[in-house]
């Protein structure tokens, strides 16, 4: 983190993230300390794999970063980073209608909040005159908040939701519950 005190971020990896999208930020470095903003809107437009992403259901939705770097040595920085992601999900369920009097597919939206901190480490390269790489990863847990609408009251659902998710895939059942966070980057970062 040489050179002057302000970075516009770009981050390519977004796009082969489990929720991909577009992100940017911007950086400020004060002596051994930087802090990191950085936002992004996702999008299953920029989903490499469209065919599983219409299964699950994942539409849209964002990303928040917030970190604080501290520089160890003239290429490597420890960071702590507050985590932030909201998703909007489509659903199609085949739902029993009163008490298994007829069956029915049901179209209803899910939300899912994941809020946490995270420990890592990024290492920093200058590769020409103002422009500059990180590659780093972090980890930490989470709290993943799961609602759902448009289901009837009376509706029941065959197939009971499986609360364990992935690490891909999220928790489907409404609730609240921890939820491991697992991040790394590629970023391209404009000094200036």
């Amino acid at each position: 983190m040489e050179g002057k005190n302000w970075n516009v971020i770009y981050s390519p990896s977004a796009f082969i993230n489990d929720f991909p999208g577009i992100q940017i930020g911007i950086e400020r470095k004060i002596k051994k300390f930087a802090v990191e903003l950085e936002a992004a809107y996702l999008s299953n437009v920029f989903d490499i794999e469209q065919e599983f992403v219409n299964q699950r259901g994942f539409r849209d939705g964002y990303r928040i970063k917030l970190g604080v770097k501290y520089k160890l040595y003239d290429a490597m920085s420890i960071n702590i980073i507050g985590f932030y992601r909201k998703t909007y999900h489509d659903e199609i369920e085949t739902f029993s209608m009163f008490s298994g009097a007829y069956f029915q597919e049901i179209e209803f939206s899910r939300e899912k909040s994941l809020i946490g901190p995270t420990l890592g480490c990024t290492y920093y390269k200058k590769i020409w005159k103002n422009i500059s790489i990180e590659l780093g990863g972090s980890t930490g847990i989470g709290r993943i908040t799961v609602t759902q609408s448009g289901i009837p009251e009376y509706a029941e659902e065959l197939e009971s939701f499986d609360n364990r998710g992935t690490l891909l895939d999220g928790f489907d059942n409404p609730g609240v519950f921890q939820y491991p966070i697992i991040s790394g980057q590629a970023k391209i970062k404009y000094n200036f």
